[in-house]
């Protein structure tokens, strides 16, 4: 039988069964595939295939299984960079994961806090705010009033006519006093004594729109009013011109709502809301 049909038939070259035949074992692979090759040749002969397996493996003395293991003299040092290159990356792409889903968090618990105080302002009524008022710098004398007894002094005849004057019995006019002066804008003061969703509206404009901390109050102007709403209603402080305003406004689930306008001056005759 020709060595190409063993070939053939086990798929094995005709290089590797000629070097099997001839007693080569340097020119085989060498370990578990040369015993393959004899188990493998000595199944298609109708062989014993471990008797032949044995006497190779007498024949070969373990040689090639021998420099199969064998290592080599000189050990290469090992190259840690790219383990650590690949723990950097590990690294970078964790912080940036933990910045991203951060970002989102805050993201949404501002969405919240803005949905709150828009459906507080939604749930409260919006105050007419009153008319503006027209600013003297000095104070007008009264007016005189209809159908107002004439002056006395007028109608008295003069002593040089020779007349006695008669004594008048009509009492004389109270003299008013000024008004007070109204001041020409509405000057708001706003703190919070924690972290808190704000919106001021001043003469029905958006003024500040976002969150207001403890230590950073605001300052705001207006010349007719204001709306402020607060999710926390209890933590704001509010000054109108230098005056302490209550915040009793309309409260509910997600905040309040209170409109501060001249009325709530304790110089306008009015008590405060």
């Amino acid at each position: 039988m020709s060595l190409d049909e063993i070939a053939a038939a086990t798929r094995i070259k005709t290089s590797f069964l000629e070097a099997l035949e001839n007693g080569r074992w340097d020119e085989l692979p060498g370990g578990a595939f040369n015993r393959g090759f004899v188990r493998a040749t000595a199944h298609f002969l109708g062989l014993d295939e471990d008797g032949m397996v044995a006497e190779y493996a007498q024949e070969t003395g373990g040689e090639s299984q021998a420099k199969l293991m064998a290592q080599p003299s000189g050990a290469m040092p090992r190259d840690y960079r790219p383990a650590i290159m690949a723990i950097a990356a590990l690294l970078v792409v964790i912080v940036g994961a933990a910045w991203f889903i951060h970002h989102k968090l805050s993201l949404r618990r501002q969405k919240r806090a803005e949905d709150a105080i828009a459906a507080a302002a939604a749930a409260s009524p919006s105050p007419k705010m009153p008319a503006s008022v027209a600013v003297t710098n000095a104070p007008q004398p009264p007016a005189a009033a209809p159908n107002a007894p004439p002056d006395p002094a007028a109608t008295q005849p003069s002593p040089a006519a020779g007349l006695t004057p008669e004594p008048s019995t009509a009492p004389a006019a109270a003299t008013a006093p000024p008004p007070p002066a109204v001041p020409e804008f509405l000057k708001l003061r706003l703190e919070t004594s924690k972290t808190s969703q704000i919106r001021v509206m001043g003469d029905g404009k958006l003024l500040f729109k976002g969150r207001l901390h403890s230590d950073d109050p605001k300052n705001f102007q207006a010349r007719d009013g204001f709306e402020v709403t607060s999710n926390e209603p209890s933590a704001t402080k509010l000054q109108l011109n230098g005056e302490s305003v209550p915040f009793a406004g309309a409260t509910g689930r997600h905040g309040g709502t209170v409109s501060l306008s001249r009325e709530n001056l304790k110089g306008s005759g009015t008590p405060a809301r």
